[in-house]
């Protein structure tokens, strides 16, 4: 268990369950007070020469210094995770408007435009937001292979289930047989999902 003493005495709290030492930042793996005393000693020895408030001061200050690192290594985590997802969302929008993947530019485009009338701060931001036809596909076959992985976790649950087809063609005119599973649970819960899509290129009919 971390010590509370240990900030007094050796410059170090407790983050996220590791020590760190709030005056370089550097953690150490184990909640050792041997550890965490050979780092100080090594590293901030000059320290030992504050006491009593001035050493209390030393440590507040230190530790708002840390807080505010954290605080801004956080903001941009979760703004690099939102930039992500926006492109994950707007790609999904692409694809279920069955979009050639190279609009993705233009509809990028067309923000930045936007954002650099309505918010200039934030256009670098919505810049960043990555719409390229290979991001495009890429996420396009990260998001079907997701919608794979929990239909199959899905199936795994099922007591009973039924297939049933429906044949049509695309615009090209190629056949296409939909595959749809529904299944029941043992809770009788009912789920219906889009099996696979199969295509058969030569001729129209099975």
């Amino acid at each position: 268990m971390f010590q509370k003493d240990w900030t007094n005495s050796y410059f170090f709290v407790e983050v996220s369950g590791k020590p760190v030492c709030i005056v370089c930042g550097k953690s150490v793996a184990a909640k050792k007070k041997s550890n965490l005393e050979r780092h100080y000693d090594s590293c901030h020895g000059n320290l030992k020469q504050l006491t009593g408030q001035a050493r209390q001061d030393k440590i507040s200050v230190l530790r708002r210094e840390l807080q505010a690192q954290q605080s801004t290594l956080s903001r941009y985590c979760k703004q690099d995770e939102d930039i992500v997802r926006t492109s994950y969302e707007l790609t999904e929008l692409i694809a279920k408007k069955l979009k050639p993947h190279s609009d993705g530019e233009f509809v990028k485009e067309c923000i930045v435009t936007a954002v650099k009338l309505l918010a200039p701060d934030k256009v670098e931001l919505f810049q960043k937001v990555s719409l390229s036809r290979r991001t495009i596909s890429d996420r396009i076959k990260d998001m079907g292979e997701n919608i794979e992985k929990k239909l199959k976790e899905k199936a795994q649950a099922f007591d009973f289930f039924s297939l049933a087809l429906d044949e049509s063609t695309d615009i090209t005119n190629t056949a296409q047989l939909a595959i749809f599973i529904r299944g029941t649970t043992s809770d009788f819960e009912i789920q219906e999902d889009l099996l696979s899509l199969e295509s058969n290129a030569w001729n129209n009919t099975w």
